[in-house]
């Protein structure tokens, strides 16, 4: 399945609107990314290798997290990381090897809705 295939980037844009910042699609296995949409203003803070190392460190984090998850088990496998930063939210959901990255706004009301909707990316297409 193409990387554009795994979000629906209009439905985000019509829920987010200009609040939505970034959203990507990462494959941890493989160790690559695409960016399916970035908001000019935010293309023009980063530059493709600083977009690359951010990817890397996603994956790290992935990778290094089922050992800090055992401290946590009764809740479950992690599914959800948000990040929160003065000028920004990341909202970023794992599935099988699939990473999916969203950028907003520094707002935290459109966080819920951005997990609903990368909640049903990854169950509409079974990961």
């Amino acid at each position: 399945m193409a990387p554009a295939d795994l979000l629906d980037v209009p439905e985000l844009r019509a829920e987010l609107g200009g609040a939505l910042r970034t959203v990507a699609v990462g494959d941890i296995e493989e160790r690559d990314y695409e960016v399916l949409y970035m908001r000019p203003d935010v293309s023009d803070q980063y530059s493709g290798e600083t977009q690359d190392r951010i990817f890397e460190d996603l994956v790290f984090e992935y990778v290094g997290s089922p050992a800090r998850e055992e401290d946590f088990e009764p809740l479950g496998d992690l599914e959800f990381t948000i990040r929160s930063f003065e000028n920004g939210q990341v909202v970023m959901c794992w599935g099988d090897d699939l990473l999916l990255y969203v950028t907003l706004d520094p707002s935290s009301h459109f966080v819920p809705p951005t997990m609903r909707l990368l909640e049903k990316q990854l169950q509409y297409h079974g990961s």
